[in-house]
């Protein structure tokens, strides 16, 4: 009882939105961002499942105006300005392995 008195004591501090910079798009300069889901298929080997694999859906943020990921969404799946996933070219290179 209280702990609860306590945290009913606690002051938040009062930040207001509007003194702060928006987070713009980088593509059209937008402020506003909607949810959507990115959708990742995990091996059913990783999970103990068997051969069954699973859908992780994931949330990220897009420009409401031209669709473009959120630049710290794009960076952490590595994606393109366009929402496609960046694959480096891989060169075909010898292996020291011998059989």
């Amino acid at each position: 009882m209280e702990k609860e008195k306590d945290f009913a004591n606690l002051q938040m501090p009062q930040i207001d939105p509007k003194e702060y910079e928006s987070i713009t798009c980088d593509k059209c300069g937008n402020v506003a961002f909607m949810p959507a889901m990115i959708l990742k298929i995990i091996p059913g080997l990783l999970l103990g499942t068997g051969a069954e694999n699973r859908i992780l859906p994931d949330q990220i943020l897009v420009c409401s105006k031209c669709g473009t990921v959120i630049k710290k969404d794009r960076e952490y799946y590595n994606l393109d300005i366009d929402g496609k996933p960046i694959t480096e070219k891989v060169e075909n290179k010898k292996s020291d392995i011998i059989i």
